[in-house]
C-alpha cells in the first residue's frame, strides 16, 4: 500500500479503514508504512483522511522521527482546507515546536497558522508556544511563528500585549521580547490605518451638499392640452 500511495494515492483511499488500524501496530515500520499512505492522500485529498484524524495524533509523539513528520504532514494539508478539524489537535501539534526535526516544526506552525487565519481565538492559549519560535534559527519557522502572531493580534490585540508583560515576558529573551513589540506596533498601526481608510471612504459617500427642492407653483387648472403619450396594460398615459 505504501509503494502504491507513491504513484496512486487515490487507489488506496478504499483501503483507509484497514489501514487505520495499522496506525497503532506494535511494529514501528508498520506505523510508519501507514501513516505514509495517509500523508500520501492527505496531499491531495485532505477530506478524505480529516476522519482517520484521532487515530493519525498518536503518530504525532511517534518514537519514529519520520512518522511524527509524516503525521505532522498529515495535519498540515487538511488544515489548508479544514482548519476548524484540525483546531482540537493544536496541544499534540504545538509539542512538535520543540521536534529535533525541522521539517516537522514547520509542518506544525504551518497547521496552527492555518488555524490561526481562520480561527484566531483558537489559538489564543498557545501564543507563549508559538512566540517561543522567534528566538529559533530557522528563518520559514521564524516567519511561520510571526505571521500566527499577527493574524490573533489582528483580533485580539490584547493577547499579544500580555506577552510583554511579567510573568509572561521572563520567559523570553530581549530579542524576542523586540520581536513581539515590533509585531505589536505593526498590526494595530495596521488598524489604525485601515479603520481611517474606512472612515475616509464613508465620508467620501457624503454629496457636498443637498439641492434644495425647487420653489415652483404649478397650476393643473391651466393644463389644457392634453395627449396621449404612452400606453400599456390597462392604462393609458396623458
Amino acid at each position: 500500500f505504501k509503494e502504491v500511495s507513491k504513484e496512486s494515492p487515490q487507489k488506496v483511499i478504499g483501503y483507509l479503514d484497514s489501514l487505520e488500524s495499522r496506525l497503532g501496530d506494535a511494529s514501528s515500520n508498520t506505523r510508519n508504512f501507514a501513516t505514509f499512505v495517509f500523508s500520501e492522500v492527505s496531499e491531495g485529498s485532505p477530506q478524505k483522511v480529516t476522519r482517520y484524524l484521532d487515530s493519525i495524533e498518536p503518530r504525532l509523539d511517534d518514537e519514529s522521527e519520520n512518522t511524527r513528520n509524516l503525521a505532522t504532514s498529515v495535519f498540515r494539508e487538511v488544515s489548508k482546507k479544514e482548519p476548524q478539524q484540525v483546531s482540537r489537535y493544536l496541544d499534540s501539534l504545538t509539542s512538535l515546536f520543540d521536534d529535533p526535526n525541522n521539517s516537522t516544526r514547520i509542518f506544525a506552525i504551518t497547521s496552527v497558522l492555518n488555524v490561526a487565519q481562520s480561527h484566531s481565538d483558537l489559538v489564543t492559549e498557545y501564543l507563549p508556544s508559538v512566540a517561543r519560535l522567534l528566538g529559533g534559527t530557522d528563518g520559514t519557522v521564524k516567519s511561520k511563528a510571526s505571521s500566527c502572531l499577527a493574524h490573533v493580534a489582528t483580533e485580539d490585540p490584547e493577547s499579544l500585549a500580555s506577552l510583554l508583560r511579567a510573568p509572561e515576558s521572563d520567559e523570553f529573551d530581549e530579542e524576542t521580547r523586540q520581536q513581539i513589540a515590533a509585531i505589536l506596533e505593526d498590526t494595530v498601526s495596521d488598524r489604525g490605518e485601515q479603520n481611517g481608510a474606512n472612515a475616509d471612504e464613508r465620508e467620501n459617500r457624503r454629496p457636498q451638499s443637498i439641492p434644495d427642492a425647487p420653489d415652483v407653483d404649478i397650476s393643473l387648472d391651466t393644463i389644457t392640452e392634453e395627449q396621449q403619450i404612452g400606453q400599456g396594460g390597462n392604462a393609458d398615459v396623458i
